[in-house]
């Protein structure tokens, strides 16, 4: 009987207080728990010392793979099993992988399922149900990228039939606020890797590359069938696409681009009768002063969708207080028809074609801002959050 293997779990975080205490115990059984510590400012560091992990404090540095390599580097175990706080392992995995450590093997990496919960709704179709490759020979592997980092072995690549479980958000304002941060590290890879396109190409990019992940979550992977779950997520993720190429346009102009404010007020929010917009009650009349005043909103994408995440938090929770619960046709509507109608408006009616890609990155970032509205209002009142 050749002597059993041993595995390491390594563990990425940063103030994961509310998910890591999950994670941690669904991996306890392993060998050697280490944690690799985005310098939380919580109690994510004191959890997982109660639960005997290893804490590797480290600064994010911009690249997820770094951090993976650095676990790695600190393992002692011949396997390696990456995940993330918002990872649960199952007993049907946990077995499937104290078995594979029992013989030899001849793969270098073994790739698994991993099954995402979102909003509290097991996601099986819309390309959610995938698979990771991500339980790995530790002499064999070197991760590499920056957001979506993969191991490149020296070897083969099996697979394990067995899934983990992955819950990523409790909400659409956190998917978003996780989404903001990733996308902004994801464009500057782009602009890296891609150089400075000209300008037909980025229009291109921003129109056919959210429309071909909407397609393809919600088409060919069959998210139709997860209703209005599918609907939603199809749609926030082909949000998500828009906004990393939104971000890519943002780091590759050029420094002396002009004020980063004079654009920036051109289209209308769409979000209206709501706290967060409000209108002043005027009793007598109204008149108007020929002069202008300027507007510096944000002073970046990242900050005008941390803006918008917050604005319509609060515009869904008046729309909850205000209204019952709404008919599926209204939020096909709201979610589908209407943002194209307000592109449309801003875009073709307004003649925001004319401020060139200003005008085309902010009348589809407008439209996508409804698309948030009216998910979050969904959202809050499908019947409550599920845990996740």
């Amino acid at each position: 009987m050749a002597e059993r293997q041993r595995l390491s779990v390594v563990v990425l975080t940063k103030n994961e207080e509310p998910r890591i205490a999950r994670c941690l115990s669904s991996v306890r059984w392993a060998d050697e728990l280490i944690v690799v510590d985005g310098m939380s400012e919580d109690r994510t560091v004191e959890i997982c010392r109660q639960f005997g992990a290893r804490v590797i404090p480290h600064a994010f540095e911009g690249s997820f793979a770094q951090e993976r390599n650095l676990g790695m580097e600190r393992a002692t175990g011949e396997w390696v099993l990456q995940i993330d706080a918002d990872d649960v392992v199952t007993p049907a995995f946990r077995e499937a992988v104290q078995r594979l450590l029992e013989r030899p093997q001849p793969h270098a990496v073994f790739k698994f399922r991993r099954k995402s919960y979102l909003l509290g709704r097991f996601m099986r179709h819309g390309g959610w149900y995938h698979e990771l490759p991500n339980l790995v020979r530790r002499d064999a592997v070197r991760y590499e990228g920056v957001v979506h980092e993969r191991p490149v072995a020296r070897g083969t690549i099996g697979r394990l039939d067995a899934d983990i479980e992955h819950h990523p958000c409790n909400s659409l304002a956190a998917f978003l606020d996780r989404h903001n941060r990733y996308t902004s590290l994801h464009a500057q890879e782009l602009v890296a890797s891609l150089g400075r396109l000209d300008e037909r190409e980025i229009r291109s990019r921003l129109i056919r590359r959210p429309w071909k992940t909407w397609w393809k979550s919600y088409v060919k992977k069959q998210g139709f069938r997860e209703g209005l779950h599918g609907l939603v997520f199809s749609i926030f993720f082909a949000g998500v696409e828009l906004i990393k190429w939104a971000k890519y346009w943002e780091y590759s102009r050029p420094a002396d681009s002009g004020n980063p404010g004079q654009a920036a007020d051109a289209f209308p929010a769409s979000l209206t009768a709501i706290k967060v917009h409000y209108a002043p009650d005027v009793h007598g009349p109204i008149e108007h002063i020929e002069a202008d005043v300027e507007h510096y909103p944000f002073q970046s994408l990242t900050q005008f969708i941390e803006r918008q995440n917050r604005s319509t938090s609060m515009g869904a929770q008046e729309l909850a207080e205000q209204r019952d619960r709404p008919r599926t046709r209204e939020l096909v509507y709201h979610l589908v028809w209407r943002p194209v109608k307000l592109f449309w408006k801003s875009y073709i009616r307004n003649r925001g074609y004319q401020e060139g890609l200003h005008g085309l990155v902010f009348s589809l970032l407008w439209a996508f801002v409804h698309v948030m509205l009216w998910a979050k209002y969904w959202e809050q009142r499908r019947g409550g959050h599920d845990a996740c």
